[in-house]
């Protein structure tokens, strides 16, 4: 059965679309939500969610329609949701903040949920803070403390909203391996900005521009982007006359400047073929629609 399950989903603001026809079935793993601003993944989350209805067509997560009340209220006990920008009781002790949610989502008498507010601790790694108050907690801390909320229940599917965003490069190498660790027999949405991110935790990701771009294996996209040429090295003095969202990169050398662009490379140019690239360069090609309608076509002569 699917975990999550999209049909049709469309919403729009004021008669501009902000999703179009959205159509997803995801089951365990971890999938990565990847677009740029605008491209209409915070209202996706939030019909995901039940917060946002959506105009027209139906979403289920584990089996149950969110569109209707009891539906809702199913769904919600299967998930968890850590949002961009999460709320606490600053006040509290790690710990006290915990139990009065595990409490209030009924998960049992107050053994229980004592039992499982240590077990969510010591998941995230905060066993030695359950006594601290939430506002010492360093940015990382307050992430993980985010996390262990949202495992309270044990849910079958979890979202995470920007969850790496301010982090600093220790706290997000420990984010992503605890994200391995609850990964299991679950589904986690992983929706981030940060490419690397998603590189380097999900095997799937989902490329999101109003409407779905890509959604697939991470790695067959990488190779298919290969396959069709659509990435270069060019060797360059002056400026390249291009569009910069097609520069991934530029790095200084002796007498020149050596950048990776995407799409065809500019006349007079010395340029060859990439033949090793990441989520980057692929994630550019998808979306252009015009590099790739051109690159594709050019792959397969």
């Amino acid at each position: 059965m699917s975990l999550l399950r999209l049909t049709n989903v469309s919403k729009a603001y004021r008669k501009t679309p902000a999703v179009s026809n959205i159509d997803l079935d995801l089951m365990s793993g971890v999938v990565g939500l990847l677009g740029p601003n605008g491209a209409g993944k915070t209202s996706l989350l939030q019909m995901i969610t039940g917060f946002l209805r959506p105009d027209t067509g139906n979403i289920s997560i584990a089996g149950h329609d969110i569109a209707t009340d009891r539906g809702l209220l199913a769904a919600r006990r299967q998930l968890g949701y850590v949002p961009q920008h999460p709320q606490f009781f600053v006040q509290w002790t790690v710990k006290s903040f915990l139990l009065h949610l595990a409490q209030l989502r009924d998960l049992g008498n107050k053994a229980a949920c004592l039992a499982r507010t240590e077990e969510c601790l010591s998941l995230v790694g905060l066993t030695e803070k359950r006594n601290a108050k939430i506002r010492t907690l360093s940015g990382g801390m307050l992430q993980r403390l985010a996390i262990a909320q949202a495992m309270l229940n044990d849910p079958t599917m979890l979202i995470l909203d920007e969850p790496t965003a301010g982090l600093d490069p220790e706290e997000r190498l420990r984010f992503r391996h605890l994200i391995t660790q609850i990964a299991a027999e679950r589904l986690i949405l992983f929706s981030t900005h940060i490419v690397e991110d998603i590189e380097q935790t999900c095997n799937d990701v989902i490329i999101l521009q109003q409407t779905t771009r890509y959604h697939g294996n991470i790695q067959a996209l990488i190779a298919e982007t290969i396959a069709a040429g659509a990435v270069w090295d060019c060797q360059h003095t002056a400026p390249l006359a291009i569009d910069h969202r097609r520069i991934i990169s530029s790095m200084p050398q002796a007498e020149a400047m050596l950048s990776r662009i995407v799409g065809p490379p500019p006349a007079h140019v010395q340029a060859t073929p990439a033949t090793s690239i990441g989520l980057n360069e692929a994630f550019a090609w998808v979306l252009n629609p015009e590099l790739a309608l051109q690159e594709r076509s050019h792959g397969g002569n």
